[in-house]
């Protein structure tokens, strides 16, 4: 006793007619059997499952059938009968994957010579043609071009692109269409109702026909595999979920609590989904597929509604990219399960990482701003400027200006070169009564040389640039040039800006910067000061100014809030 034939070998088409899904290209081949216009050579191309080799079988057929009916083949007389039975010789099916090199393509040669047996035509149907190695791509070429009278080639393949262009010169191309859901969903209920089969729901069929993936092969494939595993279709009616149970999928509810799961950011209950379909025996890239298929369909949902926010629709973009892009490192995961678990927790929060590079930069140049706003006297002019360079800092409110008291005495001469010292310029205290005196040092208080005007210069040309290494090079001291060596002093209070502006990227535009300034051969030299060797206190900071423009300041919320965080200190 004979194996059955599958449902796709038992109700493979017939006539053109029967295609699913490929009208223009049964059109255009029954307007040349109709006209006798029939080709020398034939290129199918399209995926797979959809109808490439039946129809060239069905070519095949018609231009040898003895009494054809408007271009279609009667299936009656001798020649269609040996032809549906797979008996007519001169029905020649090559598979080019396994009959690729240039001997096969020599054999092949020497036998288009020989005529039909039976029928006016020997048709030669080469299925995965791009799969012929050059030499014997090239050696087959002339006897595509011009073949013998009574012989015709029908050339199928997938990959259309990996096909010579000499070779596909000679052809007529035909380009096959991947299967549309409702032609999908037409041929399986003729299917089901010639095998005398009611009891598969409509909505059964919509979720095999999606699991095709437009391959009508795979559909009716599938169709036979749920029938076998669903018992005696005729006692009860065959859902969708019972389909996805039959083919190892996760039920719809399931999917839809998992991207709850999602959409609220609760890492507790999407653990507990993920890990109630794992014992149900569902693998990892199943779920991540399912779970892909409704975020996609949930995103159409939203760009489809009348004023849908576009909040939503960005989040759903960002979350479809993190599942898309978990895809390929979930093949090759060693513990695929935990992958996809941190995959969707990450996933979870797609529109915070897919921005995080932009979040680090904007940290970082908030950090720089408040070690600024730090290291100077509180009310001095300029900290509000220099905060106004990051927009997401809101303007503070004035604090009262707590500056200590400093020597009034100028030293004669700058200190020793072995030796550096504060800078040049004294801080008076404010005088009762006299607010413009006490205004005007403030506005001198800089670490810059103020006999320096090379070094001005540098400051204003990295302002220039980049205004963040102007920030950190503001608060060093050059000190006179020794030789080939410009020392930039800091204070001990501004070991980060010293320490920043080390850095690669700030260090690169300095030098550039000195050289244009101070000659070619200069080197710089980035140095911490021993002390205040002329005994000006340190200034005292407005902490508590700095504090609250960090706490109110956009990114810091943001952070926070997403991380259910809390500042423990500024720095």
């Amino acid at each position: 006793m004979g194996a059955a034939l599958s449902l796709y070998r038992k109700y493979r088409p017939s006539v053109f007619a029967d295609v699913a899904g490929q009208e223009s290209v049964t059109r255009g081949l029954l307007g040349a059997l109709r006209s006798g216009g029939v080709s020398h050579a034939y290129l199918f191309t399209g995926p797979r499952g959809s109808g490439k080799t039946t129809t060239a079988r069905l070519l095949a057929k018609a231009i040898n059938c003895r009494t054809p009916m408007e271009g279609e083949p009667c299936n009656t007389c001798e020649l269609c009968s040996m032809a549906n039975e797979g008996r007519l010789l001169d029905i020649v099916e090559l598979d080019a994957a396994s009959n690729r090199g240039i001997d096969e393509i020599r054999t092949l040669r020497e036998q288009v010579n020989f005529s039909p047996s039976l029928g006016k035509y020997k048709t030669y149907i080469l299925d995965e043609v791009h799969m012929l190695t050059k030499d014997a791509a090239n050696a087959f070429l002339k006897t595509l071009e011009e073949p013998p009278s009574h012989v015709v080639f029908v050339l199928a393949t997938t990959e259309a692109h990996k096909v010579l262009a000499t070779i596909a010169s000679r052809c007529q191309r035909y380009d096959f269409q991947r299967i549309g859901q409702a032609a999908a969903s037409e041929r399986l209920t003729q299917v089901l109702v010639a095998e005398a089969i009611d009891a598969v729901a409509p909505e059964a069929i919509e979720e095999i026909v999606r699991r095709g993936d437009g391959s009508l092969r795979d559909m009716l494939g599938l169709l036979e595999q749920v029938l076998s595993l669903s018992g005696s279709p005729g006692t009860q009616s065959i859902s969708a979920d019972d389909v996805r149970r039959a083919l190892g999928l996760a039920r719809a509810e399931a999917v839809e609590r998992l991207s709850g799961a999602m959409r609220d950011r609760d890492p507790g209950r999407l653990l507990a989904v993920l890990a109630e379909m794992h014992e149900q025996g569902i693998e990892p890239h199943a779920i991540l597929g399912q779970l892909t298929e409704h975020q996609r369909d949930a995103l159409a949902k939203q760009v489809a509604a009348p004023g849908h926010g576009a909040a939503d629709a960005g989040r759903s973009i960002a979350v479809l990219a993190r599942l898309s892009a978990l895809a390929p490192s979930l093949k090759q995961a060693l513990d695929p399960r935990l992958t996809l678990e941190i995959g969707l927790l990450e996933s979870a929060h797609a529109e915070l990482l897919s921005g995080r590079e932009e979040l680090l930069q904007r940290i970082e140049s908030l950090s720089a701003a408040v070690a600024v706003l730090q290291s100077r006297p509180a009310g001095a002019p300029g900290v509000a400027p220099a905060l106004a360079q990051e927009p997401a800092v809101p303007a503070p409110e004035p604090a009262p200006p707590r500056v200590a008291a400093r020597p009034s005495v100028v030293p004669a001469a700058p200190p020793a070169v072995s030796q550096p010292s504060a800078p040049l310029e004294a801080v008076q205290a404010p005088g009762p009564g006299d607010p413009q005196e006490s205004l005007a040092p403030l506005e001198q208080a800089t670490p810059v040389d103020a006999g320096s005007d090379l070094w001005a210069r540098v400051i204003e040309d990295l302002n220039r640039e980049k205004p963040q290494t102007a920030a950190f090079a503001r608060e060093g001291r050059a000190l006179p040039p020794a030789g080939k060596k410009l020392r930039i002093v800091f204070s001990k209070i501004h070991t980060f800006h010293r320490g920043r502006l080390g850095e690669a990227d700030h260090s690169a535009l300095l030098r550039k910067v000195v050289k244009q300034h101070y000659g070619k051969d200069v080197t710089v030299v980035l140095e911490e000061e021993a002390g205040n060797a002329d005994g000006v206190a340190a200034p005292t900071l407005d902490k508590d100014w700095a504090d609250k423009a960090v706490r109110e300041d956009k990114t810091v919320k943001l952070i926070q809030e997403t991380f259910a965080g809390e500042i423990v200190r500024t720095e």
